[in-house]
């Protein structure tokens, strides 16, 4: 029987075993999860949506009652997500801002696909960047408030330890208010920029202390927005956005627009300057004719104000600058009939407006027809995809001849029946239909957020935008906005295994094969010679039979001399039957030389081909032995003539 001791050791040595096994069976379904990576994210009101390159398939789908906070808004409740911005880190995590319910960034598994956690940041979180080289990721808040605990307009995350909190940044006064911009690049490992729409200052932020070092007050602006940046010349782009009159005469805007009422603001650029008049500052300006700056260019390294640029007709737009840098397209408020391309140059010199490309869209004046760019790297094709809210088609566009002087050829690609006239997407303000590239596919998705839809593009593997087309349409999806997710990390290991593969193949299996290839040829060969000796193991085959024959008629004749032999020895034969054995003998010895002949003739033969390797010894050997017995024979029948004088003697 077991003592109460032994009771209590053995339950706990089943319950560190259970407990063990539990741990051990958690981390196993864990890292046997299916992977989503690489997969196309749709974030919307409803949740996450993450499908398969090609649309095809739905891997994951994140409802918003597992991620978004209950709110209410107008007098709505509900958990439909705010998302505003998403990232990736390439590496662990998509992150996306979200202002449902509060202000936070929402962080989700790149393989998985799982939601990881929300991490509450600063008042109306929008725009977000990720710093390659520090791991970091960083955002700008819209509406900082220091009563909910809020000291700055940027917020900074660990992409390594997410239950890091640093400290936030502040862009100037903590009033400021309205649309901002915080970039961060690999090329400027130690420098941060941050813009609001509501001051003229640009904020230089050391990316190690997390505070501004520098502001830089920007001319004849009333403040900036939508800024991109450019490694190649190490140059920033920001639209300038100034101050419009409304509702006077001679105002840059007949009427007064419904974004609030107008206030007394000084009008500085344009064709209609004027101080303290009727007006508005920001967004309500765009596309009139007081926003004539455009976008202001920024060298980052000599802390300069380079140059700034418009469309080709004057019109300033948003800026959009290229993944490898080489090029600035301006989307201008001209309805979305043109897009204008500027190729960034060196640093320090200003960038060259090169190109314009016919999008036509509509021709609706002050609209911002294009809401999204897409950019697609076939190798040696670059295709730039315009996305537009006034139009149920987008426009492909083939850049990969514009640095040779050559010409953009463009293709229109209609997402509905070109007879529907409503179109498909909502238009206005946030208002936006986006597009996103199955980075390394020929998949790219374009979505339509009014009809509940996204569809996916495929493009030619040649790069020849006529035979792209839409190939899916995916109804029931809720889409804000798309991004590629894809975990670099992994991508670069299975390049890494698979150059060793090769490696391996080119420095091992490929000599191998070639000698086994050589081998193969020579057993075809052997096989060749093989098959040609056929004929001549024929010849020694019949020649044996032959040989055979004579040999049996040679033991035949012996046979028949011993029966004689026996005969005389037995009869005391007289010398008159010694003469007929004699003569009989004679007969057996001429027979025997012809057979002597017969037999060194096989044997000649023989030993004619013995140089050939396919003359068979056994053959040879035969020969000779038939040989052998023939002289012996011959020697017989010699003593048999000395037989007679033998008898004689013995028979007076």
């Amino acid at each position: 029987m077991m003592n109460a001791s032994g009771y209590a050791t053995l339950f706990l040595f089943i319950s560190l075993s259970v407990f063990a096994t539990g741990d051990k069976s958690k981390t196993d379904y864990y890292y046997h999860q299916p992977k989503v990576s690489p997969s196309m994210w749709v974030f919307g009101k409803t949740g996450v949506m993450i499908y398969s390159d090609d649309g095809k398939d739905l891997l994951k789908s994140n409802a918003n009652t597992e991620i978004c906070e209950e709110a209410s808004s107008r007098g709505v409740t509900s958990n439909n997500c705010g998302f505003k911005g998403v990232v990736s880190d390439g590496n662990n995590y998509i992150w996306a801002t979200n202002t449902q319910g509060g202000s936070f960034v929402e962080v989700f598994s790149i393989e998985s696909g799982a939601h990881v956690a929300s991490l509450p940041t600063c008042g109306f979180v929008w725009n977000i960047d990720f710093h390659p080289l520090r791991n970091e990721i960083w955002v700008q808040c819209w509406s900082p408030n220091a009563e909910s605990g809020d000291e700055g307009h940027v917020d900074v995350f660990s992409a390594s330890a997410l239950s890091l909190d640093n400290r936030q940044i502040l862009t100037g006064d903590l009033s400021l208010r309205g649309h901002g911009t915080v970039v961060v690049d690999s090329s400027l490992p130690r420098i941060a920029y941050g813009n609001v729409l509501s001051s003229p200052i640009l904020s230089e932020i050391d990316t190690n202390t997390m505070q501004v070092i520098n502001n830089y007050t920007v001319p004849l602006v009333s403040g900036l927005y939508r800024m991109e940046y450019s490694h190649v010349n190490r140059h920033l782009f920001m639209r300038a956005y100034i101050c419009c009159s409304c509702g006077i005469e001679g105002a840059d805007k007949a009427e007064c627009s419904f974004r609030g009422d107008p206030s007394y603001v000084d009008v500085v650029t344009g064709p209609n300057p004027a101080m303290n008049v009727t007006g508005y500052c920001g967004h309500s300006c765009e596309g009139t004719a007081a926003d004539s700056i455009g976008i202001y260019e920024w060298d980052t390294v000599n802390k300069t104000m380079v140059s700034s640029h418009t469309t080709k007709t004057g019109i300033s737009g948003d800026p959009y600058v290229s993944p490898d840098g080489k090029y600035l397209i301006i989307l201008a408020n001209d309805g979305g009939r043109v897009a204008t391309i500027i190729a960034t140059g060196k640093n320090g010199e200003p960038s060259e407006r090169i190109a314009e490309i016919n999008t036509l869209f509509s021709e609706v004046d002050e609209e911002k027809g294009i809401s999204d760019v897409c950019f697609i790297d076939q190798g040696d094709k670059q295709v730039v995809l315009f996305a537009s809210t006034l139009a149920n088609f987008v426009v492909l566009a083939d850049m990969s001849n514009l640095e040779s002087g050559g010409s953009i050829l463009t293709k229109k690609i209609w997402l509905a029946d070109e007879s529907i006239t409503e179109i498909d997407s909502n238009h206005g303000r946030g208002a936006v239909r986006s597009c996103a590239w199955a980075t390394g596919t020929n998949y790219v998705w374009v979505d339509a957020d009014k009809a509940q839809k996204v569809h996916v593009i495929e493009l030619s593997a040649d790069g020849d935008i006529d035979k792209a087309a839409v190939i899916r349409s995916i109804e029931g999806v809720d889409s804000r906005m798309m991004i590629h997710g894809e975990n670099h990390a992994t991508t670069r290991m299975n390049d890494v295994i698979q150059t060793q593969i090769d490696h391996f193949k080119v420095s091992m299996v490929d000599p191998v094969r070639t000698d086994i290839k050589a081998l193969e040829t020579d057993i075809l060969g052997t096989q060749n010679s093989v098959l040609g000796l056929k004929p001549e193991v024929q010849l020694v085959k019949n020649s044996m039979a032959s040989v055979d024959g004579k040999i049996q008629e040679l033991y035949d004749l012996v046979d028949s001399l011993n029966a004689k032999i026996a005969t005389l020895e037995e009869a005391k034969v007289t010398d008159e039957k010694l003469n007929d054995v004699v003569e009989k003998v004679d007969e057996v010895e001429e027979t025997l030389v012809g057979q002597e002949g017969e037999v060194v003739n096989v044997q000649s033969s023989l030993n004619a081909g013995s140089d050939s390797s396919n003359t068979s010894p056994s053959g040879v050997a035969i020969a000779g032995l038939v040989l052998g017995i023939c002289s012996i024979l011959l020697v017989a029948i010699t003593s048999i003539r000395n037989f007679p004088s033998g008898i004689e003697s013995s028979y007076p």
